[in-house]
């Protein structure tokens, strides 16, 4: 008589087969999940961030699709995530007004080109335009920033005898 173990503990033969058998599935079980889940993953990186039937107030909607830095009008293809609670939802809608300010680059130009109709920029156009640009654009910056500085530096020595009774 041959003697069986099965994580420590002695079975008989057809125990242990019917367990093995088990764990065997298990693991299939668990890999075609992952699997499922990576195939849902890219199916959803590559899809509209939004699906199903919603009810909406079009006019409630049209009159708040606006940015609230630019007051650029969005719009519904540029929804980006949603979030739900019960049984509303909150679209999160990117501006490619403020985006192009906010330096996201050449993706984001090529996209708004497309909504406007306008061909895409080419990568190396976009480079040699940002490097002519990028010395003027820090420049500026730096400037600002010397400005700031020494805009509270006479602020701070005008109202130093209010700061040290603050403190």
């Amino acid at each position: 008589m041959s003697v069986h173990r099965w994580k420590g503990r002695y079975v008989k033969k057809n125990v242990k087969e019917m367990l093995l058998k088990r764990s065997e599935m298990a693991k299939e079980l668990a890999k075609n999940k992952r699997e499922k889940q990576k195939l849902k993953e890219v199916e959803n990186a590559s899809s509209y961030p939004v699906k199903g039937i919603r009810l909406i107030d079009l006019e409630y909607l049209s009159e708040s699709m606006y940015c609230s830095k630019c007051t650029e009008k969005l719009f519904v293809q540029d929804i980006e995530n949603e979030t739900i609670t019960g049984a509303a939802s909150k679209f999160h809608v990117r501006c490619h007004k403020c985006s192009i300010h906010s330096g996201l680059g050449q993706t984001k130009i090529d996209q708004l080109f497309t909504v406007m109709g306008l061909p895409k920029f080419n990568v190396h156009i976009f480079k040699d335009h940002e490097r002519i640009i990028a010395p003027v654009i820090e420049l500026v910056a730096k400037e600002s920033c010397e400005e700031a500085t020494a805009l509270e530096r006479t602020i701070t020595e005008e109202n130093v005898d209010s700061l040290k009774n603050l403190l």
